[in-house]
C-alpha cells in the first residue's frame, strides 16, 4: 500500500508502519486505510497521532480517524458491505447537542470514505440517533451510515462479559463484514501508563463521570489552595473536579483516591444533591458500596500477570470477531497497545502496528511507543496453557490462531473499613430520602438489555 511506509525502530522486531492521515493525500490514504481494515481478518493496531489532536485542542476534527461507510454506496458502488463500530470511553456523546461537531472536544474524527469530508455525528445530523444500552452506555447510530459509535463504560465492560458482543449483535446485519475499532485505556484496560493511572483510579474516574450534581441554589466550593469554583447549574462531578483543578491534570489525578473523593462529595452534598446519570439520588455511603462492588468485579478480572487488567469482555469480543472472519483494530493514543496484543494473540510479534504520522510525535511519545514492545516481551510468558473465564480453551476452540487467555487467580481482599467509617460519619450531610444506587453492580445486568 502506498499510504503505508515501513517504520524502523531500533531493537523492535515487529511489523511497524507509518501512515499519513493528517498531511497530504488525505482522501486517498483514508481509502487505503479503510481498505486495509475491510480486508483484514486478523487483529492489528493503530496508534493515532496525539500531537495532531493536541494541536487542534483535542477536538473531533483531528482525533482518531474512523471511516464513515455510506449505507447505500459503500465505496462508489464497488465496496464490500461493511459495518464499522467504534468503542471509546471519550467520545463524549453525553454532551448532547453538537457532540459530534468537528470543533467539539472529543475523540472521533469521522470521515466519509467516498468524499473524505467530516461527518457530524451529533444526534439529528446525518441520520444519527441516540440510544442507551445497558445502563450508562451511549450509542449513536445512523440511517445514512453503517457506522456505530459507542461511548463505552469500563464499569459495564468489566461487569458484563457480553458487553461488547451484545452491542455488536444488536446493531450489525447479516452478511456484513464487521470492522471494530477498540480503544484501550478506560475501555478494555484498567490502567493508563501515559497518565500514570492505576485500576482503582480509573474506576473512580469512571464513577465520577456518572455522578451528577444538582445545586439547591448557586454556591461556591474551594479545595485547598485552588481558586473557588461557582456552581449554579447541573454539572458532572468529574467536570467539577477538573474545574477545581483549573485544568491541571496532575492536580485532578490527586483527587482519585476514595478518601479524597468522599471528602469532596460530603462538601458538595451540603449545597446540592447527587444523582447517577441514569437517575436515582445517592449518598456517600451508596457511592462507597458501589465502589466496593466494582472493586470485587475488578479483582475477578485481575487474574495475574497474563490478564494484566484487561476485561474478559474484550477477549470474548475478539474471539467472536475472529470466528466470523471480521476485523478487530485496537485504536489508541496511548502506549499500552502491546500489553493488550501479547495477551490476545499467541503470535504477538506478527501483529501489525500502524503509527499515524509518526514524524509529528513528541520525543517522549516516540520513546514510550518503542519501549512498550520491549516491556511487553519481558512480562509475557509466551507458551502458557490457559483456560479463560468463559469456559473454552485455546486448544479446544477452532479459530484463525491461538489466543492467550486469562487464567484464574485469587487476589487478596481489600479492606474498606476506614472509608466505611468516614461514609457513615458523613451521612449527616446527605439529603434525606436518598434511594439506593442504580449502577449495574455484579450480576444485575442481563445480556443485551438496555437501561
Amino acid at each position: 500500500m502506498e499510504a503505508l511506509y515501513p517504520l524502523d525502530l531500533q531493537g523492535v522486531e515487529q511489523p511497524l508502519f507509518n501512515l499519513d492521515l493528517h498531511d497530504v493525500n488525505k482522501l486517498e490514504n483514508l481509502r487505503s486505510y479503510y481498505g486495509l481494515c475491510s480486508k483484514s481478518t486478523d487483529l492489528f493496531v493503530t496508534t493515532s497521532c496525539f500531537a495532531a489532536w493536541l494541536k487542534e485542542k483535542c477536538t473531533n476534527g483531528c482525533a482518531k480517524l474512523i471511516p464513515a461507510v455510506p449505507s447505500e454506496d459503500p465505496l462508489e458502488g464497488g465496496g464490500e458491505k461493511c459495518c464499522v463500530f467504534f468503542f471509546d470511553d471519550n467520545i463524549n456523546l453525553h454532551l448532547g447537542a453538537g457532540a459530534g461537531a468537528p470543533e467539539t472536544k472529543g475523540i472521533c474524527n469521522l470521515r466519509d470514505i467516498n468524499t473524505g469530508e467530516y461527518v457530524d455525528f451529533s444526534e439529528g445530523n446525518n441520520g444519527f440517533k441516540l440510544e442507551r444500552e445497558h445502563r450508562h452506555t451511549l450509542i449513536h447510530h445512523s440511517s445514512k451510515y453503517r457506522t456505530v459509535l459507542i461511548q463505552a463504560n469500563i464499569l459495564e465492560a468489566m461487569s458484563n462479559d457480553d458487553y461488547f458482543t451484545s452491542i455488536i449483535d444488536k446493531y450489525s446485519r447479516e452478511g456484513e463484514k464487521l470492522i471494530v475499532y477498540m480503544d484501550v485505556n478506560g475501555t478494555i484496560l484498567w490502567s493508563d501508563s501515559i497518565m500514570g493511572l492505576g485500576a482503582r483510579e480509573l474506576l473512580l474516574e469512571a464513577m465520577l463521570g456518572l455522578a451528577e450534581v444538582y445545586p439547591h441554589e448557586p454556591f461556591e466550593i474551594q479545595w485547598e489552595e485552588q481558586p473557588e469554583v461557582k456552581l449554579s447549574a447541573k454539572t458532572v462531578m468529574k467536570q467539577l473536579m477538573h474545574d477545581i483543578s483549573d485544568g491541571d491534570k496532575s492536580k485532578f489525578h490527586l483527587f482519585l483516591t476514595l478518601e479524597k473523593t468522599c471528602v469532596l462529595l460530603s462538601r458538595v452534598l451540603l449545597n446540592a444533591k447527587l444523582t447517577w446519570a441514569n437517575g436515582g439520588e445517592f449518598t456517600i455511603e451508596d457511592f462507597v458500596v458501589a465502589y466496593e462492588g466494582y472493586v470485587k468485579q475488578l479483582q475477578r478480572q485481575e487474574t495475574g500477570r497474563e490478564h494484566h487488567g484487561i476485561t474478559t469482555s474484550w477477549f470474548r469480543c475478539l474471539k467472536q470477531l475472529q470466528d466470523g472472519g471480521h476485523t478487530a483494530v485496537i485504536n489508541s493514543f496511548g502506549m499500552d497497545t502491546q500489553k493488550v496484543v501479547v495477551r490476545s494473540a499467541e503470535e504477538a510479534h506478527s501483529v501489525m502496528h500502524v503509527a499515524v504520522n509518526f514524524e509529528m510525535w513528541s520525543e517522549r511519545d516516540a520513546s514510550k511507543y518503542a519501549a512498550q514492545f520491549k516491556d511487553a516481551d519481558e512480562t509475557l510468558s509466551p507458551k502458557a496453557t490457559r483456560k479463560d473465564a468463559m469456559g473454552w480453551s485455546s486448544a479446544s476452540t477452532p479459530k484463525p490462531y491461538k489466543m492467550l487467555l486469562p487464567g484464574p487467580s485469587h487476589p487478596p481482599a481489600t479492606s474498606f473499613g476506614s472509608v466505611r467509617a468516614f461514609a457513615a460519619s458523613a451521612r449527616a450531610g446527605a439529603p434525606s430520602g436518598a434511594v439506593p444506587l442504580l449502577l449495574a453492580l455484579p450480576g444485575a445486568q442481563a445480556r443485551g438489555s438496555s437501561g
